[in-house]
C-alpha cells in the first residue's frame, strides 16, 4: 500500500531536516514538503533528498496554524489516494523495523495507526520523562488513510491544531512498540530557549495544561 509523507516546514536546513528526511526515505514512497516562506535552505536540502516541495502564499502559519495545515493534509491526500499518509514534523526522526511498518500499512481495519514521540534531551540517545515530559507514554495518531476523510474540517486554534481533520471518523490501532519518532525539538538548550521564547509570544492560545508542560522546559 501506498506510503506519502508530508511535512510543514520553515527556516529547517540548519537544524534536523535531513535526519527527518533520511528516516522518512525507507518507509515512504514519496515525500511532500510544504515550505512556510522559508529564508534559508529549507526548499534546496529537501530536493536534494528527493522531496517534493511546494511554497506556502499568505502570512506565516505560527499563530495561525489551521490554513497550513489544511494546505498540508490536502496535498498529502491528493497524493496519496487511496493509500497512507504519514504527518511528520521537520525535527522527527522516524524509527520503524521494515516488516513492522510494512504490517501497518497493510491493515484494511485501521485508518490511522498511533504511536509515541519520544522528547530527546541533550542527546539523541536519551529523552525526558518527568513531570509534563511524558507524552511518550501515549500513543498518537500520525498515519492516516485520507480518503476516510473526504470533506475535511479543521479547528480553528492558532497553535497546536493537530495533525488530522476534526472530523477525521478515527478508527485507531496501536503501533507496535517498535515504532517510535525521535523528536529533536527540545534537544539542544539553544533551541530550547528559543522555542520557549517564540510560544511565550503567543501564550495566550495555548490551555493551561499546554502552558504549563511549556514553562517546565527549565525545570531541573
Amino acid at each position: 500500500m501506498k506510503c506519502v509523507a508530508a511535512i510543514l516546514a520553515r527556516n529547517e536546513a540548519d537544524r534536523f531536516l535531513t535526519e527527518c528526511l533520511q528516516s522518512l526515505a525507507p518507509h515512504c514512497d514519496e515525500i511532500l514538503l510544504l515550505d512556510d516562506g522559508s529564508t534559508d535552505a529549507t526548499r534546496e536540502v529537501a530536493s536534494a533528498h528527493g522531496a517534493q516541495v511546494r511554497s506556502r502564499e499568505g502570512p506565516p502559519m505560527w499563530g495561525q496554524e489551521a490554513p497550513a495545515r489544511a494546505e498540508l493534509w490536502a496535498w498529502g491526500a491528493e497524493v496519496a489516494k487511496d493509500g497512507w499518509l504519514l504527518i511528520a514534523d521537520a525535527d522527527q526522526a522516524l524509527v520503524a523495523p521494515h516488516d513492522d511498518w510494512q504490517m501497518m500499512l497493510s491493515s484494511w481495519t485501521a485508518n490511522c495507526w498511533g504511536f509515541p514521540l519520544y522528547d530527546c534531551w541533550d542527546a539523541p540517545d536519551q529523552h525526558r520523562s518527568d513531570g509534563h515530559w511524558v507524552g511518550h507514554l501515549t500513543k498518537r495518531a500520525w498515519l492516516f488513510r485520507p480518503r476516510d476523510c473526504p470533506n475535511p474540517e479543521w479547528g480553528t486554534r492558532g497553535v497546536h491544531t493537530g495533525h488530522c481533520p476534526a472530523n477525521m471518523p478515527i478508527v485507531g490501532a496501536h503501533a507496535p512498540s517498535s515504532v517510535w519518532w525521535r523528536h529533536y525539538g527540545w534537544m539542544r538548550k539553544a533551541d530550547r530557549d528559543e522555542k520557549l521564547a517564540r510560544y511565550l509570544c503567543c501564550k495566550d492560545l495555548l490551555a493551561p495544561n499546554e502552558l504549563a508542560h511549556l514553562l517546565s522546559v527549565n525545570d531541573e
